[in-house]
């Protein structure tokens, strides 16, 4: 047996509406995915002065943010939940507010177990991209 596992192992769920703190009711299933990717990434500021040593750039953690990437396929079924989610996202810019939600993602790791993710975030981006075939 094969220790990796497909992106269709991984559960995304997503909790439309800004919050302070994570929720413990109103998750829907964020589905129609295929590719799911989450990541780290620390902003830095360049802190080299005129006395730093050789040629080596010193630089000061900043913040920290949590990117995530999904993408699938169009889908009209409702348990997928694209069409709430297109316009939460849609009525939030139209309206002047940002799109708020919180994350939910579960992904297996060694031993049998799930690894689980929760964080808000706001949705920068949201395609439909209908492929020709």
């Amino acid at each position: 047996m094969a220790d990796g596992f497909l992106g269709k192992s991984i559960v995304v769920d997503v909790h439309l509406g800004a919050s302070t703190t994570a929720q413990t009711t109103g998750w829907v299933r964020w589905g129609a995915c295929r590719d799911k990717e989450i990541g780290p990434e620390l902003d830095t500021v360049d802190s080299t002065h005129d006395t730093s040593q050789g040629n080596y750039r010193s630089y000061l953690t900043t913040f920290a943010t949590h990117d995530i990437a999904l993408s699938g396929v169009t889908s009209t079924d409702a348990a997928n939940n694209l069409d709430d989610i297109e316009k939460y996202v849609l009525d939030a810019i139209s309206g002047g507010t940002q799109p708020e939600v919180w994350i939910r993602m579960v992904r297996p790791k060694s031993g049998g177990e799930h690894r689980t993710y929760e964080f808000p975030a706001m949705i920068k981006n949201f395609k439909v991209t209908g492929t020709y075939d």
